[in-house]
């Protein structure tokens, strides 16, 4: 059940379905959503089937809400492929002619041809079938009654013993019993018998027998060990209270309980004993009562097996004679009983209390107690003392077992509502009557799954008097659960740029640069009715906008765009809740912050670094100006006068501006390396927080070509000799200017040699401290140089030796080649 309240599948809106082409004839539908949206379309309830078992629904009202129904005995049955009401009536088989129950909870048939025994009920984990040690004869019908003449050794029927198998009321299970009516019969059935009177139970399947102290069993799933089926104690009773077999009670026509059934008060009772094995258990009658002078005969012997109920009740009595009935057939008495009376049902003077223990009630555990609208109790009346008795009260109290009695009853936890029945034939005969149990189910909600309800006398010191058919007895909560709002709602921001910003709901504001905003929010009702959602938009506190959408399916999301005329430069919330047809409204959610700022920041500033601001820089690449060269790694400082600068966006020769770099204090270091020489530029911009963009600014340079520093010929044939390099033509302070001779004579140059041009000279060094050298240096020794030089070494005198010459640099202060 807990399972089908959770569920929120979409349908469509009521209104759409009201004019579509829908079948209002339904009282069903396979879920509880689709049940909602049949009951609201058609205003009638509608049963959702997915929640359907044999004692236990949900029910979907045209007002929204839904009525969860707990029943002590089973209502239903699927045993045919499709949910209908229980029938315990007995019939025949059209197609195997067996005698079968007509709608039972398990399969039950009688006299079944595979000839195991004379009764078998059959689940989906198993069958379980009676047999007993003695021949039958041919089953006769009545009703819901199959009754076997007994047969002895000779084939001969034993007059005054009879076996009855009695469906039981809510067709769930089937109450097996042999009928004696003298002590004679009884001895010949013993002797029919081989000596041992006894009900033989066998299973098959998976399913396992579990012996229950002794006394009971229960047939488990060997494989689950869910309970599919449990026998209660086993009796043997007679006929001490003077009910004559099959006699009624005044007052007991709708729902008769003879001495074929259940023992009536005063009866003698015997519990009997059972054995248990895995897969067979044997009741044995109790010789004993048979033997006794004092038994009143007819003697009846009663092991019953139904269906495992998940609910249950008990009698209990303050008069010692007789025990508690715990999940008793028919109809049992409640109140105070002043006199020995027949008609009414009660054989002595004394009080009695009935509780019905409920513990399929699993929605309570998903409701709160301000879900909860109302919830009823109610039970089938067969008999009262009168037309005008006292009252009879409903109380919630604690749970009760088996062994329950009035000594142990349940404490009371509290009064819920009083009723006064009537069920004489003349003031009304048999009708349910009702009780309000709404206090109680407010009271457990959110916490348990159970709930006892007990009913007594509100005197019980003066006649009052009524008999009630205790497997009749149902609860019902009808509910409306209040709509939720998803944690996953969200904002969506659409930037400048056209691109969208989602964002999570946030108690820290989330800052954008649009006023095009968009909220959007996911709504469900546990219970599958349609929702709809409030929302409201707040400015630095105070309340901007509200806006309510239509209803729809529980499940859907709402987005609404907020209009941009409300927003602005600022910091702003939302928030929302759901309510569903009902008007039951969620809390509204926390507060979902956004801030807008559209507000651009001014264009940046670039500057070129020096290189004592960085290691890394090898030029400075001043704006407009030849500077560096390839390989030669230039810094540029990006700054911002805006105080909420984030992040700069740049590149290098082209406008992608593809690369960005945090802010920190407005400022950011991006440095280059030229791969190739030529006109060069930075361009970039810097981002707010908002995500706003400064206008771009563009920072052009030329990367140098490789140059000559210093270029000497020597064709003066003076000293110092001149500078011939282009640099010092065009600027003498940027050439490293002429050169100094010392020692080294004038001679003739390799030009004026080959001819190709006179006057061409050079100098000759003799390799006695001969010299040239410049006032500045040639080169840097830190990076990459060339140094080129025409050399002729002189002839060699000495046969066998050679001379090389080399040229190389003397820097102060530097270690030499």
């Amino acid at each position: 059940m807990a399972a089908v309240l959770v569920a929120g599948a979409a349908y469509a809106a009521a209104d759409a379905v009201r004019g579509s082409d829908v079948d209002c004839s339904a009282t069903q539908a396979p879920t509880l959503t689709e049940a909602l949206l049949l009951a609201q379309a058609c205003e009638h309830d509608v049963v959702a089937l997915d929640s359907l078992d044999p004692y236990s629904s949900l029910t979907a009202t045209p007002a929204g809400a839904v009525r969860a129904s707990a029943s002590t005995g089973a209502v239903r049955t699927e045993v045919s492929g499709e949910w209908a009401p229980v029938d315990p009536s007995v019939v025949t088989d059209e197609e195997s002619g067996e005698l079968r129950v007509a709608s039972p909870v398990h399969a039950i048939t009688f006299d079944p041809k595979d000839g195991s025994g004379f009764v078998a009920i059959e689940s989906d984990e198993g069958a379980i079938s009676l047999d007993v040690p003695v021949d039958l004869g041919a089953p006769r019908v009545s009703g819901s009654r199959v009754v076997w003449d007994v047969l002895d050794a000779t084939g001969s029927v034993i007059d005054g013993v009879e076996l009855i198998a009695q469906v039981q009321p809510d067709a769930s299970g089937v109450t097996p019993l042999f009928e004696v009516r003298d002590a004679a019969a009884y001895e010949d059935l013993e002797q029919a018998s081989g000596g041992r009177i006894a009900f033989e139970y066998v299973t098959s399947g998976s399913l396992e027998l579990r012996d229950e102290r002794g006394k009971a069993f229960s047939a488990v799933d060997g494989q689950t060990g869910d309970t599919v089926f449990a026998a209660a104690e086993a009796r043997q009773w007679d006929s001490a209270s003077g009910v004559p077999s099959g006699g009624e009670r005044e007052g007991t026509k709708a729902g008769a309980v003879d001495s074929g059934v259940a023992p009536a008060d005063g009866d003698s009772v015997s519990t009997l004993e059972v054995e248990v094995r895995d897969d067979a258990a044997t009741v044995v009658a109790d010789g004993d009562m048979a033997s006794d002078p004092d038994t009143v005969w007819p003697v009846t012997i009663d092991p019953k097996i139904e269906d495992h109920k998940l609910n249950q009740w008990i009698v209990v009595r303050d008069y010692t004679g007789w025990p508690s009935k715990y999940n008793t057939d028919g109809n049992e008495g409640v109140g105070y009983c002043p006199s020995v009376s027949v008609t009414a049902g009660c054989q002595g003077v004394h009080r009695s209390r009935v509780f019905w223990q409920f513990n399929n009630m699993g929605v309570l555990k998903e409701l709160s107690a301000q879900d909860v609208i109302s919830a009823q109790f109610r039970a089938k009346g067969v008999h009262s003392w009168d037309c005008s008795g006292p009252a009879l009260d409903l109380y919630l109290t604690g749970g009760f077992t088996l062994s329950t009695t009035w000594a142990t009853q349940p404490a009371t936890k509290m009064k819920l509502s009083s009723a006064r029945p009537k069920h004489r034939d003349a003031c009304g005969g048999a009708t349910f009557d009702e009780w309000d149990a709404t206090a109680a189910a407010k009271d457990y909600a959110g916490v348990n799954t159970s709930m006892t309800l007990g009913l007594r006398a509100a005197s019980e010191t003066e006649p009052s008097w009524w008999r009630y058919e205790l497997h009749t007895a149902q609860l019902d909560v009808l509910f409306n659960r209040a709509p939720t709002i998803d944690t996953a709602s969200r904002t969506t921001f659409w930037t400048a740029r056209k691109a969208t910003k989602e964002n999570a709901c946030s108690a820290t504001p989330v800052l954008v640069n649009s006023t095009d905003v968009q909220v959007s929010v996911l709504a469900r009702d546990p219970d599958g009715s349609q929702v709809r959602v409030h929302l409201q938009v707040y400015k630095s506190g105070s309340r901007l906008w509200d806006y309510s959408f239509q209803l729809k399916s529980s499940g859907t999301a709402f987005v609404k765009t907020i209009p941009s005329e409300l927003l602005g430069d600022g910091t702003f919330s939302w928030r929302v809740r759901a309510e569903d047809p009902d008007g039951l409204l969620s809390e509204w959610t926390s507060s979902c912050f956004f801030e807008i700022d559209t507000v651009k920041p001014g264009p940046i500033q670039i500057r070129a670094m020096g290189g004592d601001e960085r290691k890394e820089i090898r030029a400075v690449y001043a704006k407009g100006l030849e500077r560096g060269g390839v390989g030669q790694t230039g810094c540029f400082e990006l700054s911002s006068s805006a105080s909420d600068a984030h992040q700069f966006w740049y590149s290098f020769g082209t406008e992608a501006r593809d690369g960005h770099i945090l802010a920190s204090n407005g400022k950011a270091v991006v440095c280059f390396t030229p791969q190739a020489a030529g006109s060069a530029f930075v361009s970039a911009l810097v981002k707010d927080k908002a995500g706003n963009e400064s206008e771009d600014t563009n920072y052009g340079f030329f990367v140098a070509h490789p140059r000559e520093d210093g270029v000497w010929s020597f064709d003066e044939g003076t000293s110092p000799a001149k500078d011939d390099s282009l640099a010092w033509e065009r600027d003498p302070k940027l050439g490293v200017g002429p050169i100094t001779v010392a020692g080294a004579r004038w001679a003739q140059g390799p030009h004026a040699e080959f001819l190709s041009r006179e006057g061409d000279l050079a100098l000759d060094f003799d390799g006695q401290d001969d010299e040239a050298y410049t006032a500045s240096p040639v080169f840097a020794t830190d990076d990459s140089f060339v140094i080129a030089a025409h050399v002729r070494p002189d002839a060699v005198a000495t046969p066998g030796r050679s001379w090389s010459r080399k040229v190389r640099p003397m820097v102060s202060g530097a270690s030499d080649w």
